[in-house]
C-alpha cells in the first residue's frame, strides 16, 4: 500500500512538473510574441528613438533599485542589459545607446559613490568597460535583430501577395484552360493522361475525369506510327509538331482532329512529358471530301461533253481543260494553262478577240466570238465561243467558263450555198444577155467576158472560204 502510494505521488509529481514545464514554454514563447512586436513597430523618428531610451531605462533602474537592499554598492551592470535590448528592438541603435547612458547615470544616482562605479579604481574601469563594449554588442545586435524582423516581415507579406497573384493567376489560366474551345492535356513521361480540360475530354468522347489513357488507345491503327514518330524525335529532343490524325471514341466514332505536341521539361531540363492541343477538324475534313467529290463530279461531265470547256482564272488564266480540248490540240492540258491558248488563234482574228475580252472582262459580262483556231494537225478551223462569268456564294468574281463550238463544217457549206446561189444569179443574167443578141461573134465575146468574170468570182469566193473580205460586184468586174 505504501508503495501504490509512493507511486502515485511520483506520477503526481511528474505530471505537475511537465505541467510547470509547459507553463514556462508558453510564457517564454509568449515573450519572443511580445519581443517580435516591438521588433514589428514602425521606424522611430530620432525625437521617438530618445523617448522610448529614456523609458527603457527608467524601467530597468525602477527594477534596480526594488533590489538595492540585494545588490547594495554593487553596480550589477548586467542587470541593464535588458533594457538596452528591449530599446534596440523597439526603436533602433539610437534608442539603445540613449537607455545605455540613461542607465549609466541612473545607476549612478541609485548607489552613490562606489568603486564599481569609478574611473580611478581598476574595478570600476572594467565593469564601465565591459557594461559598454557588451551593451553595444547587444545594442547593434538587437537593431540586426530590429531589421531582420522587419525584412522577414516584408518578404513574407511580398509572398504572400506572389502567392495570392499566383493563386489568381492561375485560376484565370485554369479558367481559360477550361474554356477553350480545343482541346488541352497534360501527358506524362510514361505517355499517360494525367490532366485535361473538357473540351480534350468531348472531343475523343470521353468521361470529363477521364485520365490515364495512352495515345494507343485512343488513336486509329493506320494513324499510330505517324503519331509515335513524333512522340520519338521530342524525347531525342526535337521541338514537337503537328500531327492530323484520327481519334477513335468510345462509341467507335471517328473524329478528325490536328494535334500539337509540345515537350514539357522539369527544373533539372529532363523532359517530364508534354502537352497536347487538340483541334477538331472533323468538319472540315467532311468539307474537303465533299469539295473532292464534287470536283470529281464536275470532271466526270466535263470529260464526257463532246465540246470543249475550259475555267480560267479572275486574271484570264486557264486553270482547267477537259478532254475534249486536249484531243484538239493533241497534247496534255498542262502545257496550254495560263494564256498559252494564244498561240493558237489566227492571227487575223486576235483584234476582234481582244476587242471583245477588253469590252466584257472589267464588268464581268458574258461575251462571245468566232475565231479560227489551229489543230494539232496544222488545219485551221472555225470556232464559235461563249463565254460566262462565275461567282462563289458571297458574289465574289471567280473567273470565267468556256465552251467552243466548231462551226468550221456549217461555214463551208453556207459558203459553198452561197457560192452556188451566185452562180445561178450569174447564169439568169448570162441567158437573158444573150437572149437580145443574134449576131454570132457578140454571143461569143459576151460569153467569154462573162466566163472571165465567173472565174473571177469563184476565186474570190475560194478566197473568202479561206478568211479574205467576202468579194463585192466592183471587186469581181
Amino acid at each position: 500500500m505504501k508503495r501504490s502510494v509512493t507511486s502515485r505521488w511520483g506520477l503526481a509529481g511528474v505530471t505537475g512538473g511537465l505541467m510547470d514545464a509547459k507553463a514556462f514554454l508558453k510564457r517564454g514563447l509568449n515573450a519572443d510574441i511580445g519581443l517580435a512586436w516591438l521588433a514589428r513597430q514602425q521606424p522611430a523618428s530620432p525625437l521617438r528613438a530618445v523617448v522610448v531610451g529614456i523609458v527603457c531605462a527608467v524601467g530597468i533602474l525602477c527594477l534596480r533599485w526594488m533590489l538595492q537592499l540585494a545588490y547594495g554598492e554593487l553596480a550589477a551592470f548586467t542587470i541593464l542589459f535588458p533594457a538596452l535590448m528591449v530599446a534596440s528592438l523597439a526603436a533602433g541603435r539610437v534608442a539603445g545607446f540613449v537607455a545605455m547612458a540613461a542607465s549609466l547615470v541612473g545607476i549612478r544616482m541609485i548607489i552613490g559613490d562606489s568603486d564599481s562605479l569609478d574611473l580611478n579604481t581598476h574595478l570600476g574601469r572594467v565593469g564601465i568597460s565591459n557594461y559598454l563594449i557588451v551593451g553595444s554588442l547587444i545594442i547593434l545586435v538587437g537593431a540586426s535583430l530590429r531589421r531582420t524582423v522587419r525584412n522577414l516581415d516584408a518578404t513574407v507579406r511580398a509572398l504572400a501577395t506572389s502567392d495570392a497573384r499566383i493563386g489568381e493567376s492561375e485560376a484565370r489560366l485554369q479558367a481559360m484552360v477550361d474554356q477553350a474551345s480545343v482541346g488541352i492535356a497534360h501527358v506524362g513521361a510514361d505517355g499517360r493522361v494525367t490532366s485535361s480540360n473538357s473540351r480534350f475530354a468531348e472531343i475523343l468522347g470521353l468521361a470529363p475525369d477521364k485520365s490515364g489513357v495512352t495515345t494507343p488507345d485512343v488513336t486509329h491503327p493506320d494513324d499510330i506510327d505517324k503519331t509515335l514518330h513524333l512522340l520519338e524525335q521530342m524525347r531525342a529532343g526535337g521541338p514537337g509538331g503537328q500531327v492530323e490524325k484520327r481519334y477513335i471514341r468510345p462509341d467507335g466514332s471517328i473524329v478528325w482532329a490536328l494535334t500539337s505536341l509540345s515537350p514539357l521539361t522539369d527544373a533539372s531540363g529532363q523532359q517530364a512529358g508534354y502537352i497536347a492541343v487538340v483541334v477538331d477538324i472533323t468538319a472540315e475534313k467532311a468539307a474537303e471530301a465533299a469539295l473532292r467529290e464534287s470536283e470529281s463530279r464536275f470532271r466526270l461531265m466535263a470529260d464526257t461533253a463532246p465540246s470543249p470547256i475550259w475555267l480560267s482564272n479572275a486574271d484570264g488564266e486557264i486553270e482547267f481543260v477537259n478532254a475534249a480540248l486536249t484531243d484538239f490540240y493533241g497534247r496534255p492540258g498542262e502545257t496550254f494553262m495560263g494564256h498559252a491558248w494564244r498561240d493558237s488563234l489566227h492571227p487575223d482574228d486576235a483584234p476582234a478577240v481582244d476587242a471583245a475580252q477588253t469590252e466584257a472582262r472589267p464588268h464581268h459580262l458574258p461575251y462571245g466570238f468566232e475565231a479560227r483556231f489551229r489543230r494539232h494537225d496544222g488545219v485551221w478551223r472555225w470556232k464559235r465561243i461563249s463565254v460566262n462569268p462565275r461567282f462563289d456564294a458571297q458574289g465574289q468574281f471567280l473567273g470565267n467558263v468556256g465552251m467552243s463550238f466548231d462551226i468550221d463544217d456549217a461555214r463551208r457549206a453556207m459558203n459553198a450555198l452561197e457560192q452556188q446561189e451566185r452562180r445561178q444569179r450569174f447564169l439568169l443574167a448570162l441567158s437573158d444577155r444573150l437572149r437580145d443578141l443574134t449576131d454570132p461573134d457578140a454571143i461569143m465575146n459576151e460569153v467569154e467576158r462573162h466566163a472571165d468574170v465567173a472565174q473571177k468570182l469563184t476565186l474570190r469566193i475560194e478566197a473568202w472560204i479561206d478568211g479574205d473580205p467576202f468579194p463585192t460586184p466592183d471587186a469581181v468586174v
